[in-house]
């Protein structure tokens, strides 16, 4: 009788345990779920705030940069939405060719499975279904289209699927392509260069020459340059004499 008695206690401290756990699991979800949903709805009503308010945190000869920074960073996340909505349709559309041509072999005794056994055979549709989208479909169009290996791709997906779950694989290519953006800018200003591939160079001078002026279409003054005491703004002129030989 003792050990029954401990043997139930044991198992009833289990179950309140896991159920908890449950609990707990669930509730995180739900807010993760909320907060989620209130965050998308703030971004829909007021996101075409957020860029102008960037740009203008950065020094007024960077706010041109900063806007094709920005603008390059919206394209990888536009990017990453139309090839997740692609992989969702192609997941469809495997899983319902897969399922109703099962059904179909089934009802025809074609199998000459059980209904659990037809279960299983389900079971293992759409296992290999998420295996193509894991190791092939979502690392190959994700890395084609913003660029990125498609084995780091398959790496990041692996490592945010073990450390945050579901959430985290479903941002951690896009946060990867936005990291390399940022990296690729700040490492070609560190050594002087162009971060700019040279088709966005046209636009970026469009947006400095509009920084420029007013809004009458004048001229900007340019305070760069300050008299060491007065604080007025100066204007630097040279005349260069050439000689008869052309020399200065």
């Amino acid at each position: 009788m003792d050990n029954l008695e401990q043997f139930a206690g044991n198992a009833l401290a289990t179950l309140s345990g896991g159920s908890l756990d449950v609990v707990s699991e669930v509730t995180t979800n739900l807010l993760w779920g909320l907060a989620i949903l209130v965050s998308l709805y703030y971004f829909l009503k007021d996101g075409h705030r957020v860029k102008p308010w960037l740009v203008g945190l950065a020094p007024g000869e960077y706010q041109a940069e900063a806007r094709r920074l920005l603008d390059e960073i919206d394209r990888v996340w536009g990017v990453f939405l139309r090839v997740q909505i692609l992989i969702f349709v192609v997941l469809a559309v495997l899983m319902a060719a897969g399922t109703f041509l099962v059904i179909w072999l089934f009802r025809t005794d074609l199998l000459g499975l059980s209904p659990f056994g037809l279960i299983l055979l389900l079971i293992l549709i759409y296992a290999a279904v998420q295996q193509v989208d894991n190791l092939w479909l979502r690392p190959q169009l994700m890395g084609k289209q913003l660029r990125l290996h498609p084995g780091l791709v398959f790496v990041g997906l692996l490592g945010a699927l073990g450390l945050s779950g579901v959430l985290g694989a479903i941002v951690v290519v896009p946060c990867l392509a936005t990291a390399k953006v940022v990296g690729r800018y700040v490492h070609h200003k560190l050594l002087g260069l162009c971060p700019w591939p040279p088709e966005h160079l046209d636009a970026i001078g469009e947006e400095k020459r509009k920084d420029d002026v007013t809004d009458q279409g004048e001229p900007k003054p340019n305070y760069a340059s300050l008299h060491p005491e007065g604080g007025k703004p100066v204007s630097e002129t040279r005349t260069i004499h050439l000689n008869v030989n052309g020399q200065a």
